[in-house]
């Protein structure tokens, strides 16, 4: 072997760390913050906030619909009370010409 090689060999053979080499090292590594949230948990979290979101839509699409529905049905009544009045003013003047006839 030549002397560099041998040097080489020398300079990185194994050796143990000195004492306290390891909590010197951990003390300067900054301190992570426990995660108070795991994934799981988190993907919980975001399929409870997707089932919320979806029932209050469904919800808002019902309403729409019922409220829809109501319209109709009121215009549907309004044309049905118009066509009734009608109806009656031609009766009701028919009676008063019948009752004048006979007078």
């Amino acid at each position: 072997m030549s002397p560099l090689e041998n040097e080489l060999k020398s300079a990185l053979r194994r050796r143990d760390a000195p004492e306290g080499f390891a909590d010197r090292v951990m003390a300067r590594v900054p301190q992570r913050k426990k995660r108070s949230w795991s994934h799981s948990s988190l993907a919980a979290a975001a399929a409870a906030m997707i089932a919320v979101l979806g029932g209050g839509f469904y919800e808002h699409q019902k309403a729409e619909r019922i409220e829809r529905e109501g319209e109709r049905a009121k215009a549907e009544l309004v044309l049905a009370l118009e066509i009734a009045s009608e109806k009656l003013q031609h009766t009701r003047a028919k009676v008063l010409k019948n009752s004048e006839d006979r007078i």
